[in-house]
């Protein structure tokens, strides 16, 4: 847990940065996840998606979960309540979000700390990430 939150307060610092870093690849690499968040819709080009500020906003929205999260991870009962209402809320949408997006959007998640963090992630930090995105 340590390695993990070592990492993530240097993830934070730069949090809105690195979420508009994930959702532009995950809109980009995989466009149909775009179906489920109507504001982005017409949003082609990487170029478009890093220029709006409704992303951005989004992006602050979606670190600020996983801020939550890590924050959490020595307490289980209130990381269940986070992880629970963030699914919830992507549940109840007109179209609830396909579970394989999660899955997604955790590889892209790691993806992005192994480039940006490559040289403070550990083998035991890695690990640790590993587990927490695999929940998600």
């Amino acid at each position: 847990i340590e390695a993990l939150q070592d990492i993530w307060e240097k993830v934070f610092k730069s949090a809105e940065d690195v979420g508009v870093i994930i959702l532009v690849r995950l809109f980009t690499g995989h466009p149909a996840s775009k179906q489920y968040f109507a504001m982005f819709k017409d949003l082609e080009t990487a170029n478009d998606l890093k220029a709006s500020a409704k992303l951005r906003w989004h992006a602050g929205r979606v670190m600020g979960s996983l801020d939550k999260a890590v924050r959490s991870l020595r307490n289980p009962e209130k990381l269940i309540q986070i992880l629970h209402a963030v699914g919830l809320s992507h549940a109840r949408q007109a179209t609830p979000v396909d579970v394989k997006y999660y899955h997604i959007l955790g590889g892209i998640i790691m993806d992005v700390l192994l480039e940006t963090f490559k040289d403070e992630m550990s083998p035991t930090a890695r690990g640790a990430w590993t587990k927490l995105l695999g929940t998600l």
